[in-house]
């Protein structure tokens, strides 16, 4: 198992218990990157509890309705990236940020033949931020659209990951409140790579319906600044959820977990999963 650089970690876990479906009104918080224009209604009900709602977005991984918003239920596979990739897309799905320097959507390492349903790995920022327009849903970032400022980061009113891995803030870790080695495919499992996300049933929540929320990838989200100190000073760094196979140890694998890197930083532990509004 091989060491992953330079971690930074936000583990500040919200102290506010938020009952499903009962998160803040946060009203119209469209952003400069927000893609969740582009979303096309579709009836693509999931069960949260007793009720099930329509979730916007026409690609990729099932969503589920987390009460406020939709999350992918899983990260988003080979088989549906390369759905993506055969639709032809062009550059102008990539948002200012990426425009000028990015000109491929291609995973820079191509997936082993066999692995359709495994977590589609080795894409930057600007390929998930992409594929996420395309499927008509948005890189998942603040509540309502839009970059999560760094500020946001574990703030149930504003962070959309956090509370769909946490239930609004209840949990730890998205299957309860006390760490379990063997729930996900974190480093202590030491499968050695991604895994498809039912092989490892144990790693669900924080509502139901969502598997791997932390483990397995590393997941791209929307939240992204320049960095002013320190030997990445003038960087431009997105941040990265939920910990992955590959790292030291299972403190990574907590909902307030998250790292910065490089906008167009790539690996075999490195993925995502969109976020989209309810259908009206």
């Amino acid at each position: 198992m091989r060491r992953k650089g330079t971690v930074a970690v936000g583990i500040g876990v919200a102290a506010a218990i938020v009952a499903c479906g009962l998160f803040p009104d946060v009203g119209d918080l469209g952003g400069a990157e927000d893609a969740s224009d582009a979303a096309v209604p579709v009836d693509a009900g999931v069960e949260t509890g007793s009720e099930a709602a329509a979730c916007k977005g026409t690609g990729g991984p099932t969503p589920v309705d987390v009460g406020a918003f939709c999350i992918d239920s899983t990260e988003v596979t080979n088989a549906q990236y390369a759905a993506f990739l055969a639709s032809q897309p062009d550059a102008s799905l990539f948002p200012p940020s990426c425009t000028g320097w990015k000109t491929t959507f291609k995973q820079s390492q191509p997936p082993p033949l066999g692995s359709d349903d495994y977590p589609a790995v080795w894409l930057d920022w600007c390929d998930a931020y992409a594929f996420c327009a395309w499927a008509g849903k948005r890189l998942c970032g603040r509540i309502g659209g839009g970059p999560l400022a760094p500020g946001g980061m574990n703030d149930i009113a504003q962070d959309e990951w956090y509370v769909a891995c946490s239930n609004g803030g209840a949990y730890v870790y998205p299957y309860g409140g006390a760490f379990d080695a063997s729930a996900c495919n974190g480093p202590e499992r030491d499968a050695g790579s991604v895994l498809p996300p039912t092989s490892v049933p144990g790693c669900t929540g924080g509502f139901p319906g969502l598997v791997e929320m932390v483990g397995n990838a590393d997941e791209w989200i929307d939240s992204c600044q320049t960095s002013t100190t320190g030997p990445e000073a003038g960087a431009d760094l997105c941040e990265r959820r939920s910990g992955s196979f590959e790292d030291p140890d299972g403190s990574t694998q907590t909902c307030a977990f998250s790292r910065s890197g490089p906008r167009s930083k790539e690996d075999d532990d490195i993925g995502f999963r969109c976020c989209s509004d309810l259908a009206p």
